[in-house]
Parts: structure tokens; sequence; C-alpha cells
């Protein structure tokens, strides 16, 4: 992926992923999103092109602190610019943003703009190293059949594995909306079920690349 994608990479994106809350921000706040894998040393930004387009697209953290703490200082002015303007496109995003997410966010940034060296924690508070994290991918519907999804989960688990990274993870949504069973098949191990911020039942997945 490069700068150039992320126009028709959050297009795929609102359309195909459009239940969660970064969605409902727009496009423009999707391609801020999206660029900030594409300039990060710290994660992978992948395209699939089928027929000369793009038709589908991956991106995923390879040293997941490492990376938002890059994004934050690198492009936080940008994505709140983007983020404030679809708030006041979609206020039903706005009110979900103050019941639901300030406060987890407001965490994130005081954590992220802090000066490195703080280990990674587990949700059980162990420390632990790296973990990479598939964040999203998605494929038009009209390229099925193409192995295209497959195929970008195996280019980022060859790249987590590249980069000495010992464990990915993911979150897809439960049942039939969700694409547990694709994951299974390509060697991820269930984990859990929850809730999540957005009120979706979800389903944690990890992998050893």
């Amino acid at each position: 992926m490069t700068a150039d994608d992320v126009v028709a990479t959050s297009e795929i994106h609102a359309r195909e992923l459009p239940h969660g809350f970064f969605a409902e921000l727009g496009p423009r706040f999707l391609a801020a999103y999206h660029r900030t894998f594409v300039d990060s040393p710290h994660a992978v930004a992948l395209v699939a092109v089928l027929d000369d387009r793009v038709a589908g697209f991956l991106v995923g953290t390879v040293r997941t602190r490492d990376h938002y703490r890059d994004a934050v200082r690198r492009h936080g002015a940008e994505l709140a610019l983007c983020a404030a303007l679809g708030l006041l496109r979609h206020p039903r995003a706005l009110l979900h943003l103050v019941r639901h997410r300030l406060r987890r966010y407001a965490r994130s940034l005081l954590r992220y703009a802090a000066p490195s060296g703080v280990s990674a924690r587990s949700d059980g508070g162990d420390v632990r190293g790296p973990v990479a994290v598939l964040t999203h991918v998605a494929v038009l519907p009209g390229a099925d059949g193409h192995g295209l999804g497959a195929d970008l989960v195996a280019h980022f688990v060859a790249a987590v594995r590249d980069a000495g990274v010992r464990e990915v993870r993911l979150v897809t949504l439960a049942g039939g909306d969700g694409a547990a069973g694709f994951y299974e098949r390509l060697g991820f191990q269930r984990l859990r079920q929850r809730r999540s911020a957005d009120g979706h039942d979800v389903v944690e997945f990890r992998r050893t690349p």
C-alpha cells in the first residue's frame, strides 16, 4: 500500500467493515488512519489488486505499542481533525465516543505519548514481548474466490515472522457477520468471546507465525 492507495482502501473499509466506530467517522478519517500504517516502520499496509484496481487491503501492527506511539506523534493532529469533522457529521458517533470511548482514548493518548521503554502487557497484566495485531482486512465482494484475503493474511504473517515477533492476534465479529471460520482455516486459534467497546460480540484469535 502507498499513500496513493488510501482513498481506495478507506472506501473498501467503510463499505465492508461498517460496524466499527472508526467507520462511523467516514472515509476521510479512515484514509488518515490507513496512512499511519503506510508511514509506520512498525506496521504493515498491503493492498490486493485485481483487474488493475485495488480490490482488498490489510493493515496491521508488527510492534503494536511502537506503532501507535509513532501514529500519535506523527499523525495525531490530522487524525484529531478528521475525527472532529466526522463527529460533526454524525452526532450518534459523538454520543458513542462520550459514553464508551473517551476515557479509554484519553488513557491511550497519554500512554503512547509517554517515553518508550515500557513493556506491553497482556490482559492478565503479565509482562510480555511485542505482539502483532492484524487490525483490519477486507476484500470487495466481486473479488471473492481469488484467494486475495488469504494472500493478504499470509504476507502479513510472514512480515511478522521476519520481524522476530512471536504472536499475532486479531478480533472478528462473532456469528455469521464475522470471519471466524476463515481465520481458523488459516491456522488461528480461538481464544475467547467477549463484548467490544462498540457493543458487538467479538471473538479473539491468536497465531504463532
